[in-house]
């Protein structure tokens, strides 16, 4: 479960790293939003020179962040390498996740289930839209209110 009140607090402190030329970038609402949801009692301190990934950012803080970046910060052509990344990462991702768990125990019960014309390419294409899907529609549950 995502804890927002931690989201907002790390995220707010990267924020005021990066600066105004990235908060102006970012809708009011949502920054204000940011702003008053965090633990205004907690200081952050990040080393700019150090990666913030060492730092003990949160997951969530992490891609709120990718979110960010992708969505306001990005031009078109680096929006599209970094999406292309982000599916690379998935399909990594669940390559491991398949070996880890050997998920193709029921591939002969799917194959029953499923045509078998279907090229598993395009299935594996048909799950990371999926998943895209899912991820884009919850990001745009969390943000929804702060649309002007």
């Amino acid at each position: 479960m995502i804890d927002i009140v931690k989201t907002n607090t790390e995220v707010f402190e990267i924020l005021n790293i990066l600066g105004k030329e990235y908060i102006n970038k970012i809708p009011v609402k949502l920054y204000n939003y940011i702003a008053y949801n965090r633990n205004k009692n907690s200081i952050l301190e990040y080393d700019i020179n150090e990666n913030i990934l060492e730092q003990g950012i949160s997951d969530d803080s992490r891609n709120f962040i990718a979110y960010l970046n992708v969505k306001y910060w990005c031009n078109d052509e680096e929006k599209r390498k970094l999406l292309e990344q982000y599916k690379r990462n998935d399909i990594e991702y669940e390559k491991k996740l398949k070996e880890r768990y050997n998920v193709d125990v029921f591939a002969n019960r799917r194959k029953l289930n499923t045509r078998e014309d279907i090229h598993p390419v395009k299935q594996e294409e048909n799950k990371i839209k999926m998943i895209f899907i899912q991820i884009k529609e919850f990001i745009c549950n969390k943000i929804k209110k702060f649309r002007i």
